[in-house]
């Protein structure tokens, strides 16, 4: 998925549901793409419109790979992504009223007690400079870490803006750059790339 605030929410209901979430490249196709799909051993894949085209191409050497995997276009009502279920936010609210507005429960004691901070958070991949990328495993712990480190290293507050046009897929951008967010409540300002012509002009709008 490409960097919007979509991504962010996925991997936050994920950890907070106690399950894996890997940050895949979205720019890799074909085989690199399952292989990355593949070697963090996913059983839902999902991608936006942005990444349908890619998605198609590789989807039959994702389920070579995985037979069970499924796959989800998010926020589109039809996907040439033969297999793949479509579920947008309109259909969410209609499911769940009201949940966008509500503070989530605490999460029931007896997942807190399988998840720690030393649990596996999802995985972050190595750039594939030498072969195929590789999913690295990241802890709970080490994702807090990383956005504390940040806030504290930048003295952040909740006044602050952070220009963010890094690839949330990579540490910097998901790990360091949400997660000083996460703790100080400042605000991102998220790019969905990193632009010559736009960067100083962005900077100055936020």
């Amino acid at each position: 998925m490409a960097n919007k605030p979509d991504f962010v929410c996925w991997w936050l209901a994920a950890a907070k549901a106690g399950v894996k979430a890997a940050f895949v490249n979205s720019s890799i196709k074909s085989n690199a793409l399952a292989c990355a799909i593949d070697s963090a051993a996913a059983d839902l894949v999902i991608f936006d419109a942005e990444s349908s085209t890619e998605m198609a191409s590789a989807g039959d050497l994702i389920r070579a790979k995985n037979a069970g995997v499924r796959l989800l276009h998010w926020d589109s009502l039809e996907t040439p992504v033969a297999g793949a279920t479509c579920l947008t936010i309109e259909a969410l609210n209609q499911e769940f009223p009201g949940a966008a507005t509500t503070r989530p429960a605490r999460t029931e004691e007896y997942r807190r007690s399988v998840v720690t901070m030393m649990s596996v958070f999802g995985y972050i991949y190595t750039s594939g400079t030498t072969g195929m990328p590789k999913a690295a495993a990241i802890t709970h712990w080490r994702m807090w870490a990383f956005g504390s480190f940040m806030a504290a290293s930048t003295s952040l507050t909740e006044t602050d803006v952070i220009y963010m046009c890094l690839p949330l897929f990579h540490s910097s951008g998901g790990a360091l750059a949400i997660g000083a967010a996460i703790h100080t409540g400042c605000t991102i300002a998220l790019a969905r790339h990193f632009s010559v012509r736009r960067f100083w002009q962005d900077i100055n709008r936020y």
